[in-house]
């Protein structure tokens, strides 16, 4: 009978755990799943395409002075809805949250958890902060809408439509 060397069930153990951090790595988020990545857009480990049923929208104002900072939210609706994720960005300017269900990464905003609809939706909340120059802005999201049945599977996704800020020269 052969013996098992160490070196192998290390090389075994570090292996599972690799892949077990690589299938579950993202419940607390993720950046550059918007459209405005142009490597991999989207939340495609949760499905390879849009999902029509989920709808994602981002309100708040159509326009703001140059630094001004105002509040707005993206919504998710549709799909499985036992929770939802949420990845924001922006062209130009600073996202900042408004409460511990998002966190600022590299930029984006993304979600720290999964969040629990209230109703037939979620809602994220946060605040962009214009850049010094005038000209149009865009934020840009996606959003996810999970199953929970700790599985890749069964969960939509699909992004926002562009929301388009007009940034006017200071008074």
């Amino acid at each position: 009978m052969k013996s098992i060397n160490g070196s192998s069930v290390c090389s075994a153990i570090l292996i599972i755990i690799a892949a077990a951090f690589f299938i579950y790595a993202h419940d607390d988020g993720i950046k550059g799943r918007t459209k405005k990545s142009n490597d991999k857009p989207g939340c495609t480990c949760h499905g390879s395409n849009p999902a029509p049923s989920v709808t994602v929208l981002i309100s708040g104002p159509e326009s703001l002075s140059v630094n001004e900072e105002a509040r707005f939210q993206v919504t998710i609706s549709g799909g499985p809805l036992a929770a939802a994720g949420v990845d924001i960005a922006v062209s130009k300017g600073t996202l900042t949250p408004i409460s511990p269900d998002l966190k600022l990464l590299s930029g984006e905003l993304t979600h720290t958890n999964p969040k629990k609809p209230s109703g037939k939706s979620v809602q994220f909340q946060f605040k962009y902060k214009a850049p010094p120059l005038p000209g149009n802005q865009t934020i840009f999201a996606s959003g996810n809408s999970v199953n929970l049945n700790d599985k890749k599977t069964g969960d939509e996704w699909n992004f926002a439509p562009d929301k388009i800020i007009t940034i006017r020269s200071a008074k």
